[in-house]
């Protein structure tokens, strides 16, 4: 007794240290019902195990029984208690309710389980290996759930009538009859339920969906960007009158594919992009997903897009200068740059002010300009938070009043411009808008388109020019500058003439000796002189004829030379013998200068 008691007391205690477990008796057929089939056996034996588990036959925590009793109920001479060890011949057995007690060698462990035996039945419960169930529009649905069948294998039993079936879904919501589930109107239940014939003998959980049923992202973006181990939550839906119901798989496995291949990976309804995923395409794919064996299959576009082919645009008036008198709206728009068009995305972007005390109006991505707006610079700021990535692109937008100071500036400034003091003519907007440097820069940067017409006498000759324009393309004559700032609406017009260094030739002093005690304060030693040749003669007369002056020096740097380039004489420069050289050496002379 020892030897076959040593291996239970050592097992015991690994049990035992478990509160959750304990021992239960264990019947085979497992019950609660079971049929007395001819030639069979009914097992029993003891487990250790959790007390919310079921029984197993092999379970490898079996412990045997040394012996069991069955006491039919209601106790009575006639049922007396049919003792056996570990199983009894069913042709022993007779129908009725039974409890089954079986006790280890030892004594220390019992365990007893009721019972109800019943004759083979004349039929046997066929039911559904289907759960799924498409309830289609307008239809009336039957959908068999069990039934029962004539028992074919005892030959002798008469053919009966089978009697009807029973069965409940757990929340009780479904109407089921004989067995029979019926759908009879749009407005039956969708999803999964629970149901359970004739007490238990079968248990199923049914899916009811129709053509509502949709799968969709989880966060309802309207386009993701390609970017590795990025993951999209992906979920089943009812969409019906505008409200959404979770469906949430049960006893199934989903499976999902993306229309092309190598981009992302899937775990059920999660998709993850793999490490390819930024060399996609940016286009609209298609992801589907099955469950219940391909018996449900659902499918949803989702736009995809790489990173560098997403941008922020915005429309609206070509200007940065805008008056307070006039109304001006801007869109922002985010687009994908690979599709013809640009076609803008269904994300709209948003504007956002810079400062918190922005006097300008916004309303999504709409941006408005208007009288109410504050005169001065608007610093603003288009946005969209797209999945991984903050999308932003600033603009800014002056305002201006139009009664504000402003000209337009053309340097030189002289009616004759002869090139000697500047390359270039330029014209330049002077706008008095705001003290803000920024829009005083603004402003200044502007572009002034100028037309010069030249007048009959320089056979109306024509050009344009913007902001400037080299001194070199000004042909000689005389001619009116027609300048337009087109952001302002501002125009101005100027008479020049122009004298191209050509038309001047040099003169300069012709005596090697000067007497300086002859000039009061400044003597010329060079000077440029326009020629005096038609047309100019018509054009200017001769007590106002052009001259300009010539730089000069002496290369000693005794002699000092005025702004005008005429040597100074007063004070008296030392007596002495200077080499000067003006207009970048086309003259070259040495001079004896004398003094007092």
């Amino acid at each position: 007794m020892e030897e076959k008691g040593d291996p239970v007391i050592f097992l015991l205690p690994l049990f035992l240290l478990d509160p959750n477990t304990g021992v239960k008796l264990c019947v085979h057929p497992p019950g609660p019902m079971i049929f007395l089939v001819h030639g069979g056996k009914l097992s029993t034996f003891l487990q250790w195990q959790s007390t919310q588990s079921a029984c197993s036959i092999d379970h490898d925590h079996k412990i045997a029984v040394a012996g069991c009793g069955l006491l039919y109920y209601p106790v009575s001479e006639d049922s007396p208690e049919i003792v056996f060890m570990d199983h009894v011949k069913m042709d022993n057995l007779r129908p009725g309710q039974v409890t089954i007690r079986c006790t280890t060698a030892d004594g220390v462990y019992s365990d007893e389980v009721n019972l109800t035996l019943a004759n083979e039945p004349a039929h046997d419960l066929e039911c559904t290996r289907s759960n799924v169930i498409h309830r289609r529009r307008r239809a009336f649905v039957r959908f068999p759930i069990c039934h029962y069948v004539q028992n074919l294998k005892n030959r002798l039993r008469l053919h009966t009538q089978p009697r009807s079936v029973e069965c409940l879904d757990k929340n009780g919501v479904l109407k089921i009859s004989d067995g029979t589930l019926v759908l009879t109107s749009e407005d039956s239940p969708l999803g999964y339920f629970d149901v359970s014939c004739e007490r238990g003998l079968f248990n199923t959980t049914l899916l009811i969906y129709d053509d509502s049923l949709r799968l969709k992202p989880v966060e309802p973006n309207a386009f993701w960007i390609h970017k590795s181990d990025e993951v999209i939550q992906f979920e089943f839906v009812f969409d019906q009158l505008g409200s959404s119901v979770r469906l949430e798989p049960r006893g199934t496995t989903v499976k999902c594919h993306l229309d092309e291949d190598g981009i992302v990976s899937f775990n059920g309804l999660q998709m993850t992009f793999g490490l390819n995923a930024n060399n996609a395409k940016s286009r609209t794919y298609t992801a589907e997903c099955s469950m219940h064996d391909d018996q449900v299959v659902r499918s949803v576009q989702v736009e995809l897009y790489n990173e560098d082919d997403l941008k922020l645009v915005i429309d609206g008036p070509n200007t940065t200068m805008h008056f307070i008198s006039e109304s001006y709206v801007y869109t922002c728009r985010l687009i994908n740059t690979k599709k013809p068009g640009n076609q803008t995305l269904l994300a709209e972007p948003q504007w956002i002010a810079r400062k918190s005390d922005e006097k300008i109006k916004l309303h999504a991505n709409f941006l408005f300009i208007d009288s109410e707006t504050g005169i001065g610079r608007h610093s603003m700021m288009c946005v969209y938070v797209a999945p991984g990535r903050l999308l932003t692109l600033a603009k800014d937008f002056f305002v201006c009043d139009k009664n504000s100071d402003i000209d337009i500036l053309l340097t030189p400034k002289s009616t004759i411009l002869t090139g000697h003091f500047a390359d270039h003519v330029s014209a330049q907007l002077e706008y008095t808008c705001s003290d803000d440097p920024k829009i005083t820069r603004y402003t200044k940067s502007l572009t002034v388109k100028c037309e010069v017409k030249y007048t009959d006498m320089f056979n109306n000759q024509r050009l344009t020019f913007q902001s400037r324009i080299a001194f070199n393309q000004l042909p000689a004559g005389e001619a009116n500058f027609d300048c337009h700032n087109e952001e302002s609406g501002y125009s101005a017009q100027f008479r020049r003439i122009i004298l191209p260094p050509e038309e001047f030739e040099l003169w300069c002093h012709p005596h090697k000796i000067v007497n300086t005690q002859l000039y009061n304060n400044f003597m010329r030693m060079c000077a440029k002189s326009l020629k005096q040749v038609k047309p100019w003669t018509s054009v200017f007369p001769i007590n106002k004829w052009p001259t300009v002056p010539v730089k000069c020096s002496d290369t000693t740097g005794q002699l000092t030379f005025s702004e005008q380039n005429f040597l100074v004489v007063r004070p008296t420069p030392p007596a002495g013998i200077y080499h000067i050289m003006c207009d970048g050496g086309r003259f070259s002379k040495d001079i004896l200068l004398l003094g007092e």
